[in-house]
């Protein structure tokens, strides 16, 4: 009985060591992860802007936005306003949680480029 008990423990320890498959390990496969959270989160009236957008912000430890930007030329309402929704709906970034504490430090400060031009 013992014996169950301790192999029990041990595969609940292993799993649970392992992150979700929704988790990324690189910087580069996170930034995808994010980008492809935002763009699926994002319905703007106009499904087409004329050229990219940089989003611009910081998350907390909690992978929360406590700080963004948009950085675009142009000042259009509905696109920042669809991008306010997208960040809302996407935050926290959970995903991020698959890297190691060094590179999510780097991550939680970051600007993407997200293209909408098709």
């Amino acid at each position: 009985m013992l014996r169950w008990l301790f192999v029990i423990v041990f595969l609940f320890g292993c799993v649970a060591k392992h992150p979700p498959l929704s988790e990324c390990n690189t910087i580069k496969d996170c930034a995808l992860a994010v980008k492809a959270k935002l763009v699926s989160n994002l319905t703007p009236e106009e499904p087409v802007y004329p050229k990219p957008i940089v989003i611009s912000f910081l998350l907390n430890d909690k992978a929360e936005v406590v700080f963004y930007e948009v950085l675009t030329d142009e000042n259009n309402e509905v696109l920042e306003k669809a991008i306010t929704e997208a960040i809302r709906n996407s935050s926290p970034f959970t995903e991020l949680f698959g890297l190691s504490k060094p590179d999510f430090e780097e991550f939680k400060e970051i600007r993407l480029t997200v293209d909408l031009t098709r």
